[in-house]
């Protein structure tokens, strides 16, 4: 997925690659849809490893928004999860594009047995930083075959919260949000939960899922577009 922009009251997803920064033309996509009469926003979704060198071409191109995907805070957990080493420069990418005065969300798909005891560790990064951090429930489909094991639902994320943070407070939501809003009184951003499998929120989502060939993408129920 490359950009979210919005448009007329719409959600677009333009979905051109799984990791946009590798095409060499994300930046010039990216300047054209700003150039569209009545497009508001564009925002980049990446998994920031190379979001902070990129950063200067897409503000001067018109990015106003980039969504970070990161499922730990443990370097040896995100080799894992990632089969690579870079926790270090996607959370240098997360400050750099604060700096650069952008919407910031990152986006933490939950796993009961693998990231669930990080939760409160995401919540304070909310505490000097402006961004907002979305859990995301686990989708559990392996090879086809319904697997709940690593679903950890939203009622249950909230409570591991609220032991260590009480006070944290819903906020109030648009009717085409499809992200839960809370935040701890004091805290510089926001958390947020996408509650893909225990509450479906798709009557209200605004959202439609562009290809690279301009067809609209059949939808399915999701998370990491938001």
């Amino acid at each position: 997925m490359l950009a979210c922009y919005s448009m007329h009251n719409v959600d677009f997803c333009c979905v051109l690659c799984s990791q946009p920064l590798v095409r060499r033309d994300a930046t010039d996509v990216c300047a054209q849809l700003r150039a569209i009469p009545g497009i508001d926003s564009v925002s980049l979704t990446s998994n920031g490893i190379v979001l902070k060198r990129k950063l200067p071409e897409l503000v001067e191109a018109g990015v106003d928004g980039v969504n970070i995907s990161l499922d730990t805070l443990v370097p040896a957990k995100f080799m894992l999860i990632t089969r690579r080493r870079g926790l270090e420069r996607v959370l240098e990418a997360i400050d750099a594009s604060v700096e650069a005065g952008l919407r910031v969300k990152v986006n933490c798909v939950v796993m009961n047995g693998v990231n669930e005891e990080e939760l409160v560790d995401f919540v304070e990064l909310t505490r000097h930083k402006p961004i907002d951090v979305r859990f995301i429930e686990y989708m559990p489909f392996d090879d086809n075959a319904w697997s709940d094991k690593k679903l950890l639902p939203y009622f249950a994320q909230l409570d591991l919260i609220k032991a260590q943070f009480p006070d944290l407070a819903r906020l109030r939501n648009d009717v085409h949000d499809t992200s839960k809003t809370y935040a701890v009184p004091d805290f510089k951003g926001t958390i947020g939960f996408i509650t893909s499998m225990s509450q479906h929120f798709c009557g209200g989502c605004n959202r439609l899922r562009l290809t690279a060939d301009g067809n609209i993408k059949v939808r399915r129920r999701c998370g990491r577009c938001g």
